[in-house]
């Protein structure tokens, strides 16, 4: 019998997994050929998802280290199999390479985990109580933060235009990490307490609630803490490993071996395809600039500037006391709102986007364990910690730094009670409600969220670290939806309520002519059919399915969401042949007027609409993808604006348009689904840049991966060509007054 005679139908990779844990090379073989043979495209994935092989950061990946030796022999006597059928001859090397290529990931990033592991654990550091090393790791991020926001302030100066995304333009560079941001530097440095923090609490484990009592003359300082900084780089190792390793297992990034500068040999990680990653970073950024335009827009439209808020927190932190920390909790409610009210322009416009995905301004939404908690009382939250903050931030940026006694003042050990009879005495919830809401930002033993929506930290007996580097880099919209996620609120429900904006959107153009009727029946194929969206736009067929579903935060992420949005690009493509089959059944549902034929498919498109920005601008089996704010502009408001605010004023320093002429042409939109203006401008301005794992001894297997940055500002021709135009003009004046 040969390898062409067989029936594999029940082999699977649950079966596979059993067969290599017994180590079954002979049947392992034959699984792993059927699951390569009936979906080679879907091979990897299958393997690497469903935990047939060991997870390389796994505590206990030497124990199940051995299934990777039986993996590698079933594939040996697979392809040789495979290379004796006449059928399967061309696909033996193919299917070697990527086994190959799997195995020798998996390998390599373990032993690189090994080493961390072994390292770790041998310096003193590791000996301190458990809240001296939370704080001490705490106070080394807030002094970061600080720095940075004095580096930011003088680059903002020194440009004298503000467009919100110089913290993101890649302007520092260091050996190994290439280039990157000020934002990039301080998530890292965040990333990195998540990392290091749950690994403390791993060790401490019920020891927690019984901490050792600091002394009042203990010094709590990075710069007296032994071991910090060697932590702090093996901290990093781990997050990059986990990095790579997420991309691989996740997102089909590849390895391939290149020569570095001395020829040695890199294991560099690529993505399966670049432009697609290229996309989904052009998102992140895009995120974070229409954040921060639309809270510009809101101070503008308010008529309150930034340095009127600064001035109001400077007034009310005089009453605070650096040394004490109970004057932060003796602001009385006047002085808070008058902070409050402006701040909620700030929460607002950062969950600009969720108002396509939940409707939070019903209060229909209710999360916790009482389920009584809104998303308006997480804003409340969230404003309470941030003016906290702000305003304990405004006493220590100018503290003392050899007075190594102060530094634990910079983030400091605070009662949960404390916090929740301030919150509630400020906002009058009942007591346990507000006990509840501010537990949704304690991070936590086994927390599930991380320390971007949970920025309190537990140490024990009920208390919490404060630490304003944590507080003030809360992202709202990625806050929401991990609760949401938490506590099994699903979005996709808000669907209805999603097309019903899109369609309303694009009803208000003349040009194009959206159907309002609605179309449903069984099609031809036997199943039933519903058109989401269809219009006529010139003499070409608009088609159009929309997905209301969460912001990625994670490859995991990513890969669910994309499984979504195959399952929309495959519905398309079924009502398109819908279409040219039942074209009567169309005409006859469709209240907009269509012509005797069906379409041909070159006069069809196809658009598949999200909520979110992340594949804005690809194109997937003849479909586009775009997003609502895009296809919104498209259609609604065409005229694009570069500007720059500062102190209330609106400086414009570019202006363009999407339309070639007075009204929208298919062309204009073709072009713009291919590339959107609102992801080109980003996409455009990253570079390549490739990081490099560190290395802990010179035998280590050199690791790398591509990743993208902004080198360049967007919107630098523009804000060059304003920057002339102004110096041009004071130059002009002075020869006048001359």
């Amino acid at each position: 019998m040969t390898i062409d005679d067989i029936d594999y139908s029940d082999f699977n990779a649950d079966v596979l997994k059993q067969s290599l844990e017994s180590k079954d090379y002979k049947q392992s073989a034959l699984i792993i050929s059927t699951l390569y043979i009936t979906s080679p495209n879907k091979f990897r994935n299958t393997v690497l998802l469903s935990g047939c092989l060991p997870d390389p950061l796994d505590f206990n990946f030497e124990k199940r280290k051995e299934i990777i030796g039986v993996f590698i022999g079933a594939c040996n006597l697979a392809e040789k199999a495979m290379s004796s059928s006449e059928m399967l001859s061309n696909e033996a090397a193919p299917f070697k390479e990527i086994c190959t290529n799997l195995a020798k990931t998996i390998l390599i990033i373990a032993d690189h985990n090994k080493k961390n592991t072994s390292e770790l654990v041998k310096y003193e550091f590791f000996k301190l109580p458990l809240i001296q090393q939370i704080q001490v790791f705490c106070i080394m991020l807030e002094k970061h933060a600080q720095f940075s926001n004095n580096l930011l302030s003088e680059k903002i100066k020194k440009e004298g235009l503000y467009t919100g995304l110089e913290s993101d333009i890649a302007s520092m560079k260091k050996e190994g990490r290439g280039k990157f941001s000020i934002h990039d530097d301080l998530e890292a440095g965040i990333e990195m307490a998540d990392t290091l923090f749950r690994y403390l609490y791993f060790r401490s484990k019920k020891e927690i609630e019984h901490p050792v009592p600091l002394d009042e003359s203990t010094i709590v300082s990075p710069y007296s803490c032994p071991g910090i900084e060697l932590v702090s780089f093996l901290t990093q190792h781990r997050n990059v490993l986990e990095f790579v390793w997420e991309k691989v297992k996740y997102s089909g990034w590849e390895m391939k071996l290149v020569r570095g500068e001395e020829s040695e040999i890199i294991h560099y990680f690529v993505p399966p395809n670049e432009r697609q990653y290229k996309i989904y970073r052009s998102a992140i950024e895009r995120y974070k600039y229409m954040a921060f335009m639309q809270s510009q827009n809101k101070l503008v439209r308010n008529r309150i500037s930034i340095n009127s808020i600064s001035e109001a927190i400077t007034g009310i932190s005089h009453n605070v006391n650096f040394t004490d920390i109970n004057s932060l909790f003796s602001i009385d409610k006047h002085s808070f709102f008058k902070i409050e009210k402006d701040l909620s322009i700030f929460i607002e416009a950062q969950a600009f986007y969720l108002e396509y995905s939940i409707d939070f301004w019903f209060q229909d939404i209710k999360v916790g364990l009482s389920k009584d908690i809104s998303i308006n009382d997480i804003f409340n939250g969230i404003k309470y910690l941030y003016i906290l903050a702000f305003l304990f931030r405004k006493k220590t940026v100018n503290f003392d730094i050899n007075n190594k006694k102060d530094h634990k003042n910079l983030s400091p050990v605070i009662p949960l009670e404390l916090l929740n009879r301030h919150f509630q005495y400020l906002y009058e919830y009942p007591e346990k409600k507000a006990e509840e809401i501010l537990d949704l930002f304690v991070f936590k033993p086994n927390s599930k969220l991380d320390l971007f929506s949970q920025p309190l930290v537990y140490v024990g007996n009920n208390n919490i670290i404060f630490a304003p580097a944590l507080v003030l880099q809360i992202n709202v919209s990625r806050l929401v939806e991990q609760q949401l996620a938490l506590w099994n609120i699903e979005i996709s429900q808000k669907g209805k309520h999603f097309e019903e904006i899109i369609r309303t959107l694009l009803s208000n153009n003349p040009h194009i002519n959206v159907n309002t009727n609605n179309i449903e029946f069984d099609a031809y194929d036997g199943l039933r059919v519903e058109f989401d969206f269809l219009a006529t736009f010139e003499d070409y067929l608009i088609l159009m399915e929309m997905k209301c579903i969460k912001k990625t935060f994670s490859d995991k992420e990513l890969k669910q969401r994309s499984d979504t949005i195959n399952y929309g690009i495959k519905q398309l493509n079924r009502r398109e042949k819908i279409i040219i089959k039942e074209w009567e059944k169309i005409k006859e549902y469709s209240s907009v007027t269509l012509p005797e034929l069906p379409p041909t498919h070159k006069k069809v498109i196809k658009i598949l609409c999200l909520n979110i920005f992340e594949f804005t601008g690809a194109e997937i089996n003849g479909v586009f993808i775009t997003d609502i704010s895009s296809i919104g502009k498209f259609f609604t408001s065409p005229d694009i604006e570069g500007y720059s605010i500062i102190n209330n004023k609106k400086k414009t320093f570019s202006r363009s348009t999407l339309w070639s002429s007075k009204h929208p042409s298919i062309e204009d939109f073709k072009r713009f689904l291919i590339e959107p203006h609102t992801m080109k401008v980003f996409f455009n301005s990253l570079e390549s840049n490739p990081i490099f794992v560190p290395i802990l001894n010179e035998y280590d297997h050199q690791i790398a991966f591509q990743d993208f940055v902004l080198s360049k500002h967007p919107f630098a021709k523009e804000k060059m060509a304003y920057n002339k135009k102004i110096a041009s003009k004071k130059k002009k004046h002075t020869r006048m007054k001359k």
